[in-house]
């Protein structure tokens, strides 16, 4: 059976966050005291990704585990002991928490919780697991097994409402089998970047081009698929011409349908189909009366690009390239009588470099 405290800000939720990690500390080292052996335990943290930039990890939760615990013992993974499994993830604009206690013959207990932040989450759920490790299985816990004068502790977890919640679950259910991993809700996020790129085939020579973008994903578990709109900028000179008059320019922006996979737990990669569409742009700088002319650039591209988010971040770094095809080419003649010409290709590339940094939704 699970419990669900409420309160009306963050503020207040803090303070009852507090107030239960002060009361089961009390518990806990009276547990601790009373036992006059270790148990050896499995013990497991997880968080989403995109927390990792916010959230302590598993090196924190354990340090403060052992506050509570001085004489914790963690068994090796081929030996049976009890299991205890936290996961920690977002959940609107809160950050909810799991503990998931296995035991020797399968029967599985879930305590829930939620916080405003996240160091604060880590913190109490450190000290309901210490309580927990305390406690004898539910098979031989009974009202007459408990140490005199120590209250009972019922789990911190939420009742059934009539709404179920997929996050939370009942607690002691023997029909539920040994915990597994949590699967990352699905959930929606922003991403902006920038970069350099060197264009093939558009200009006249091969340039440094700049663009930006914006990116929004919807991800799925491992699998995302988004939209992308980018805008981009490169210039060049025409070459072999007597005065190095003649300057084309692109200026451009692109729509694209993406779908990204992860690689790695640090890595992505991410495909992209769209289309260019903007100016191009050709003038002479040195001969009087020139043609100045603006036409239309339209192109259908492809593109692919790898992303690294150091140490699970949300900023990242990528490498990308694309191909498209010219819908229709221009031809750029120089007007200083040197017969220099260029005429852009069907088909023209770009490969590049880019920063950036994504946004969680709510």
């Amino acid at each position: 059976m699970t419990r669900r405290s409420t309160s009306p800000s963050a503020g207040s939720r803090r303070a009852v966050i507090v107030a239960v990690v002060a009361c089961v500390v009390g518990h806990a080292g009276s547990s601790s005291a009373a036992s006059g052996e270790t148990e050896s335990v499995h013990l497991h943290f997880t968080r989403e990704e995109r927390l990792a930039g916010s959230c302590p990890g598993a090196e924190r939760f354990t340090k403060a585990l052992r506050a509570q615990r001085p004489r914790l013992v963690l068994a090796p993974e081929d030996t049976p002991a009890r299991t205890f499994d936290v996961h920690v993830r977002r959940v609107g604009r809160e950050i909810a928490g799991e503990l998931v206690i296995v035991e020797l013959d399968g029967t599985t207990s879930r305590r829930s919780m939620q916080a405003p932040d996240c160091p604060s989450l880590v913190t109490a759920l450190a000290v309901i697991t210490a309580i927990a490790m305390d406690e004898p299985p539910p098979s031989v816990q009974t009202d007459d097994a408990r140490a005199p004068g120590v209250p009972a502790i019922e789990p911190l977890s939420e009742p059934p409402s009539p709404a179920p919640e997929p996050v939370r679950s009942d607690a002691q259910d023997a029909s539920i089998a040994p915990a597994t991993p949590i699967l990352a809700p699905d959930r929606s996020f922003l991403v902006a970047g920038i970069g350099t790129e060197v264009v093939l085939g558009s200009l006249p020579r091969a340039a440094m081009g700049y663009r930006g973008y914006v990116e929004w994903q919807r991800l799925h578990g491992r699998v995302a698929f988004g939209a992308r709109l980018s805008l981009a900028f490169a210039r060049a000179g025409l070459p072999e011409t007597r005065k190095f008059d003649v300057i084309v320019q692109t200026w451009t922006a692109r729509g694209e349908g993406c779908i990204a996979r992860e690689l790695f737990r640090t890595m992505t990669l991410e495909a992209c189909l769209g289309a260019s569409f903007g100016a191009y742009h050709s003038f002479n700088t040195n001969v009087p009366d020139a043609r100045d002319d603006v036409r239309p650039w339209l192109t259908l591209d492809a593109g692919t690009r790898l992303r690294w988010h150091p140490g699970a971040s949300p900023f990242f770094a990528e490498v990308h390239g694309a191909i498209g095809y010219v819908v229709r080419s221009y031809a750029i003649v120089a007007d200083d009588g040197s017969n220099a010409k260029y005429e852009a290709p069907r088909g023209i590339g770009a490969l590049g470099f880019g920063v950036g940094r994504s946004f969680d939704l709510p």
